[in-house]
């Protein structure tokens, strides 16, 4: 297929998405099962004021984006690092100014998902039982033996920690959530006014410090998700140049699902991910103890807050099996791989066993635990679903969450990368492989929109590995990577204004 013709596809079957998503009224999902709600269509006066808001925060990201896009390949080390820096937090306020840009109800859900335990259940926890966290910690495996299904019992206890620690550091330092609050939209302010009156029903105050600190996990959360910007830039820019991989990290704002689902705990998890990812190939490529160590350590993190970093050890271990595998020098590749995996492993060992012997908390029956009770979720006396429909439903799903656009070139990338034999390609052929397996095992059935944002990065960077030029120092397809992401910007604002990521 000639270029013209595939953008023609790509912006064709954008329209039509929208199409289906404005104007349609087909399930989004499997009616009975799972759906996502539909935002009513917005006042027409509404809508302009949302866009007004947004719209001088969205011209100077666009502008900067593409000013810098066409200088960057110029640039020395650390022109880049500052234009990286400067690209993640101009993303971290878009991210935030772009929760505005839905209609009411919309905004004012955001002030609500970390607080209700049925939407979340962190910060409710660790508001209102959790005031001691040594206390909590040696009674982890008993509160996941209860079998909860829901967000309590399916997540190790790392989001809970990070909700109390907000808490505590909003109810000590009154100057910063005086800070917090003089900064607070007026939707959110609207939300936590509603919220506040419900909870008088039950005699429970929302203090300013309450307050301070949902606030504070929403920024902390979204800017978590601005630096994933950082991993995708790095795991590009080695192979494919600086240009194209700052075009393609661009991208990354743009997913619809991360507007969507903000400020929900999966938005945390592809920096996670991704960073153990650059790390673990950074430890092959130099045999560096140091690379394998932090890569151990990240992994433990990531694993301490979610078992979404699993398919990361996955695709780590098929990477390191097709390295293995390759035809070059073989004593060298094993040399690699036992210092990647044996650094990793020992880093990763270390934290485990200080949580036992300080806490009493074996993580390894908290992560059992919270496998099986994901498992249950699925059972025929909690939310059956029914394996083969999801499994035509969750990559159509995918399409809408990621944006026409990028699943189609990521798609494409992904596809390209299984006959492969670079770094690149046998990260991103492995990667397809554990989505794949996890797509298959019907491990998501359901809210794969929101579950499967971890794996939104390897469109990224899959579409980054199809749309690279034949030399790196090529600007040929400049035009090109900006036509990408004015036409997913475009898809990614016409979609957050129609789809909503809560059932209140």
């Amino acid at each position: 297929m000639s270029s013209r013709c595939q953008w023609i596809a790509v912006i064709a079957g954008s329209l039509l998405s929208l199409g289906l998503l404005w104007f349609a009224q087909a399930p989004l999902g499997i009616a009975g099962e799972w759906t996502w709600n539909r935002i009513a269509h917005p006042d027409v006066r509404e809508s302009v004021a949302n866009f007004a808001f947004f719209l001088p925060v969205g011209l100077l990201w666009l502008g900067v984006t593409f000013k810098l896009g066409s200088l960057i390949a110029k640039m020395g080390m650390k022109r880049t690092v500052l234009a990286v820096a400067g690209l993640v937090l101009l993303s971290f306020l878009f991210l935030t100014c772009l929760q505005s840009v839905p209609p009411s109800p919309i905004p004012q859900n955001k002030g609500w998902v970390l607080y209700y335990p049925h939407s979340s259940g962190y910060f409710h926890k660790a508001r209102y039982e959790m005031e001691d966290t040594e206390k909590f910690l040696s009674g982890y495996e008993a509160l996941m033996a209860e079998g909860d299904v829901g967000h309590i019992g399916t997540h190790p206890p790392g989001l809970f920690l990070m909700h109390r620690a907000a808490i505590e550091v909003c109810e000590a330092l009154p100057r910063l959530t005086n800070a917090l609050l003089a900064v607070l939209p007026g939707s959110l302010e609207d939300s936590f006014a509603i919220l506040a009156d419900n909870l008088q029903t039950k005699q429970i105050v929302l203090t300013q410090s309450d307050r301070a600190a949902l606030w504070l996990m929403i920024l902390l959360t979204q800017f978590v998700a601005a630096l994933t910007i950082v991993p995708l830039f790095l795991l590009l820019n080695e192979t494919l140049g600086n240009r194209l991989a700052w075009y393609i990290a661009a991208c990354w704002p743009l997913i619809p699902a991360l507007s969507i689902f903000s400020p929900k705990s999966d938005l945390l998890f592809p920096l996670l991910s991704l960073s153990f990812l650059w790390l673990w190939v950074k430890a092959h490529r130099s045999h560096s103890v140091a690379f394998g160590s932090i890569a151990g350590v990240v992994f433990w993190l990531g694993s301490f807050v979610s078992l979404a970093m699993v398919p990361s050890a996955v695709i780590a271990g098929v990477y390191s099996l097709q390295k293995f595998f390759q035809k070059s020098d073989s004593n060298s590749v094993r040399q690699q791989i036992g210092l990647t995996i044996g650094s990793s492993l020992v880093a990763f060992g270390l934290p485990c066993l200080w949580m036992w012997l300080a806490y009493d908390l074996n993580l390894a029956n908290v992560w059992w635990w919270n496998y099986r009770n994901h498992a249950a979720f699925y059972a025929p006396e909690n939310f059956p679903r029914t394996w083969w429909k999801w499994l035509l439903a969750n990559p159509v799903e995918t399409l809408f969450a990621a944006g026409v656009p990028l699943f189609y070139f990521g798609v494409r990338g992904l596809c390209r990368s299984l006959r492969d034999r670079t770094d690149l390609g046998m990260l991103l052929s492995s990667a397809a492989l554990a989505w794949g397996l996890i797509w298959l095992s019907g491990k998501n059935s359901g809210e794969a929109a929101r579950l499967w944002i971890v794996f939104f990065p390897w469109l990224c960077l899959g579409a980054g590995f199809f749309l690279k030029p034949e030399q790196t120092e090529d600007s040929s397809n400049e035009r090109e990577l900006r036509i990408l992401i004015v036409v997913q910007l475009v898809v990614c604002l016409t979609t957050i204004t129609r789809v909503s990521g809560f059932h209140f």
